[in-house]
């Protein structure tokens, strides 16, 4: 049953990381941690999880939408001690093996451990969560998502990295609708070349929402109407369909 960490959990589960992370050998994952006092408590809802039901972060995003269905949104969206439990259950699935003989790699704390600071998230940190984030993503652009979301749970695509740290554009619909439109081919793959700074690419675009926010109301419009404002570099994105490996990273 899905539990929540106290802060002496979220404590205990940040050395166990940082203590691997430099090189140290603090023993198995700490999974006492998950169902022990005073480490963790109730999440005061009967909420029941699997292990093993995802590869990729969209179909982990899609599970726990699921799973949390009957609980309000936001409240599961804000609990720290939630999603860092949620993390160290799934903590083996979370953290790729490294080449040195195959044993596991740690990225840092804040893709396991989400910080919410009196009720409120920290976006700063927020944004790397491995779980959390694509959950977050998925409740609020549904299938729209699923390009941003596809690779493994336990790493970062590049694109999706640069898109979710800028909160304004994570958060519009219609920007979502519109980066799909731009940079995703018929498979629902990412473009080659649409992160680089090159005409049309998706830092392009940042600069170009920018420069149109002076004159426009622009992350208030459609997708439609965005399309009209955006310079001739973007036709080719709109016109093409080429794709690109998913190209991963961590933290």
């Amino acid at each position: 049953m899905v539990r929540q960490l106290t802060q002496d959990g979220i404590d205990a589960f940040r050395g166990y990381i940082e203590a691997t992370r430099r090189g140290e050998n603090p023993g198995p994952i700490p999974s006492h941690l998950l169902y022990r006092s005073p480490y963790s408590e109730s999440l005061g809802q009967h909420v029941e999880i699997e292990q093993g039901r995802f590869v990729t972060k969209y179909e982990a995003a899609v599970y726990f939408s699921g799973v949390f269905e009957n609980i309000d949104q936001k409240e599961i969206s804000y609990n720290g001690g939630l999603w860092s439990w949620m993390s160290l259950y799934y903590l083996d699935e979370l953290s790729p093996k490294s080449k040195v003989m195959g044993s596991k790699k740690f990225y840092h704390p804040s893709c396991y451990i989400l910080e919410v600071e009196h009720g409120n998230l920290n976006w700063t940190q927020y944004k790397y969560h491995l779980l959390a984030t694509p959950f977050y993503v998925y409740k609020r652009h549904g299938e729209e998502s699923k390009m941003l979301l596809a690779g493994q749970v336990s790493s970062w695509k590049s694109f999706t990295y640069h898109l979710v740290s800028r909160p304004q554009f994570a958060r519009s619909r219609e920007v979502i609708k519109l980066v799909n439109r731009l940079y995703s081919d018929s498979n629902g793959n990412t473009k080659s070349g649409a992160l680089e700074g090159n005409p049309g690419t998706l830092y392009r675009l940042f600069s170009v929402f920018q420069q149109l926010a002076f004159n426009y109301d622009v992350f208030n419009m459609t997708c439609a109407q965005m399309i009209e404002l955006l310079p001739p570099e973007f036709d080719q994105w709109l016109n093409s369909d080429n794709r690109i490996p998913l190209r991963e990273t961590g933290r």
